[in-house]
């Protein structure tokens, strides 16, 4: 992908995904986010504790460092984002558990 533009259609989740802030689309800034929508699943992964390690695990590189560049930005801009990541930062990983769930299905 290197040198390729990064789109939302990049992301792993583009297709379930209803976040209307997109930290992949480069137009983000022209987006508007009302309190209490869903926030980007990969922002709220990456402010976790390991966040950034497991997404690299996850997705692209380019993809987490675009996540991760456009993540303090969109924080500021955005008040209940900010919120609703702070929030994300106390709980669990749900890549992690989705992984373990994974796990246990398979034995």
């Amino acid at each position: 992908m290197s040198g390729a533009k990064i789109t939302p259609e990049h992301c792993p989740r583009f297709q379930s995904c209803s976040a209307n802030i997109c930290p992949l689309d480069p137009e983000w800034r022209k987006r508007n986010h009302l309190d209490g929508e869903t926030v980007c699943g990969l922002l709220a992964e990456s402010v976790k504790p390991g966040g950034e390690g497991r997404l690299r695990g996850y997705i692209q590189g380019e993809l987490v460092e675009q996540v991760i560049a456009a993540r303090p930005a969109i924080s500021s801009r955005w008040g209940d984002v900010k919120r609703r990541l702070d929030r994300a930062a106390l709980t669990g990983s749900k890549l992690e558990s989705a992984e373990r769930m994974r796990r246990t299905v398979a034995l």
